[in-house]
């Protein structure tokens, strides 16, 4: 295994040349070797990843090229913001790592403006009666809650910070009260979706959008939960979510393949086809450095190093040229786990 610091460079330099071979596009997934370009879909939730590994690239190379792409691809998604009813609980994961994280490295007044304006959208979702924070739009949608909202949590943690208003704060922490309380089970695993009637103030069941049931622990969700709540305690230093955090963690640790690439779903059933997903590997191993400084345990970071080399950069840089995919990224749910393809969401996490 090289260096970590040559495969960083390297995954820089092969990321370098992918974005200014895209530009401006939107890049979703990769079908022949071509990026899909979501610029006519603005509103899709990980259309921020993109602009997010342009200020990565930024912030290492110093490079005004990558600050104007990523401006450019924040433009279309301004639109969204202005149009306000496409506006779900994915908001952080768009506009934190995009229009707030060019405020915080270029003090670009607009990018904090609209950084404000999308944590103000996303604190509009809480829902009092139940105390969290709704995903989608639509009355199919009514008191659907989901385990991803934790990961948009510091758009709300930035916004009270930067406003000194702690309304923002204090929805953050609902919403991840109700993660330890509803999402997390005993064992660690993480539900995906939970649904709340409102009317009778109680939760009302459950859903799976990803994974392979209800009752299963889907990676990446469950990779959300890990990271998510690590992320509510450095904010808050409410011991309650690093408790939760580290019971998520074990959980993994006692599910994780011999190779530490995750199954796209831990609880799924064990057989010869059974899908992988490097995405929630990076995730996971964001998680894992993160417990491992908040608490000073280096087993944790020493996880993650497993988890990372596991993964193989090396393999992630290996065809990022003009079409740069990452191999064994599970993007999307089709029959339970049929559909797998890459995407960007592993890069951004790679890089962090």
């Amino acid at each position: 295994m090289k260096d970590k610091k040559e495969l960083l460079k390297e995954v820089v330099e092969k990321l370098s040349r992918t974005a200014l071979e895209i530009r401006d596009a939107i890049p979703y997934v990769a079908k022949k070797n071509t990026y899909d370009d979501y610029s006519i879909r603005p509103s899709w939730w990980t259309n921020g990843f993109y602009p997010g590994i342009l200020w990565h690239l930024y912030e290492y190379t110093k490079n005004d090229r990558f600050a104007f792409l990523a401006r450019a691809v924040e433009e279309k998604l301004d639109p969204v913001l202005d149009g306000f009813l496409e506006v779900d609980h994915d908001a952080g994961f768009i506009w934190h790592i995009s229009r707030v994280r060019d405020y915080i490295l270029t003090g670009d007044k607009r990018s904090r403006i609209q950084g404000l304006k999308a944590g103000s959208f996303l604190a509009s979702r809480f829902n009092p009666s139940c105390r969290y924070i709704r995903a989608w739009n639509g009355d199919w949608a009514k008191g659907h809650s989901i385990i991803d909202s934790l990961m948009n949590l510091p758009l709300l943690y930035w916004c009270s910070e930067e406003l000194e208003d702690n309304r923002f704060y204090n929805i953050a922490t609902k919403q991840a009260d109700r993660a330890c309380e509803e999402f997390v089970r005993k064992d660690g695993s993480v539900f995906h979706i939970v649904v709340f009637d409102d009317e009778k103030r109680v939760r009302s069941g459950q859903r799976y959008g990803q994974g392979y049931s209800e009752f299963s622990s889907w990676a990446r969700g469950t990779a959300w939960a890990l990271y998510g709540l690590a992320i509510s305690y450095k904010h808050t230093g409410d011991v309650k979510y690093l408790q939760t955090s580290q019971k998520v963690a074990k959980f993994i640790m006692d599910h994780m393949p011999s190779d530490y690439v995750p199954y796209a779903d831990y609880l799924a059933p064990d057989e010869p086809a059974r899908k992988k997903d490097s995405s929630a590997g990076a995730i996971t191993a964001c998680g894992f450095i993160l417990l491992g400084r908040l608490t000073g345990d280096k087993s944790y970071t020493e996880y993650a190093e497993k988890i990372l080399d596991g993964k193989d950069p090396r393999r992630v840089v290996s065809d990022l040229l003009c079409s740069g995919r990452e191999p064994g990224c599970a993007v999307a749910r089709e029959h339970c786990l049929s559909c797998r393809r890459p995407g960007r969401t592993g890069y951004f996490y790679h890089l962090r």
